[in-house]
C-alpha cells in the first residue's frame, strides 16, 4: 500500500515546493518594496523551505560538489547558492572541516559550483542547475585558439607596401 501512495506523495511534495517558492518570492518582493519606501522589512524568513523526506544526515560526509549535485537532483530545478547552502545544512552537511565561516558559506558554495562546469551550470538569472539539464546550452567553455593562417593572395605581408596598378 505504501508503494502505491509514494507516487502521489511525491507529486504533492512537488506542488508544495512550488507553493513555498511562490510564498518566498512574494515575501522578498514585499521586503524590497518596504526597503524602497524607507520602511523596515517584515519578513526575515524569505528562503525556500526544503520539503519531503530530507534526512538529517543525507549530505553528511559528502563532498561539497557531491552534496550540491545530490540536492539539485533531488529537487530537479535550478536554485540560488543561498537555497543550495540551506538545503545542504538541512541535510546535515558539515561545513566545519572546510573551515568556512557561516558568513562565507553562500559565496564559497557559488565558487565551488563555478569551478565544476562539467557538473553545474549557472543560468543568466543567477541560479544553478545541473549541466546535464541543458544540453547544447551549457558546458565548459573552451578557450578560443587563434587559427594559424598564412596571408592570402589579397593580403600583403607585413612591412611591404601594396603595389597600385
Amino acid at each position: 500500500m505504501a508503494n502505491k501512495l509514494s507516487a502521489a506523495i511525491e507529486v504533492l511534495e512537488d506542488e508544495l515546493r512550488e507553493q513555498l517558492e511562490q510564498v518566498a518570492a512574494t515575501k522578498k518582493l514585499i521586503n524590497q518594496l518596504l526597503t524602497r519606501g524607507g520602511e523596515p522589512i517584515r519578513y526575515q524568513d524569505t528562503g525556500v523551505e526544503t520539503t519531503g523526506s530530507l534526512r538529517a544526515d543525507e549530505y553528511y560526509g559528502k563532498s561539497v560538489t557531491g552534496a550540491a549535485q545530490m540536492f539539485l537532483e533531488r529537487l530537479h530545478r535550478a536554485l540560488g547558492a543561498e537555497e543550495i547552502t540551506k538545503g545542504l545544512q538541512d541535510g546535515g552537511f558539515d561545513f566545519k572541516p572546510l573551515g568556512w565561516t557561516e558568513a562565507a558559506r553562500i559565496r564559497n558554495i557559488a565558487i565551488s559550483l563555478a569551478k565544476n562546469p562539467k557538473i553545474f551550470h549557472k543560468l543568466p538569472n543567477g541560479t544553478w542547475g545541473l549541466t546535464e539539464w541543458y544540453p547544447g546550452v551549457a558546458g565548459p567553455k573552451s578557450k578560443p585558439t587563434a587559427p594559424a593562417t598564412e596571408p592570402s593572395a589579397t593580403e600583403t605581408p607585413a612591412g611591404q607596401e601594396e603595389e597600385v596598378a
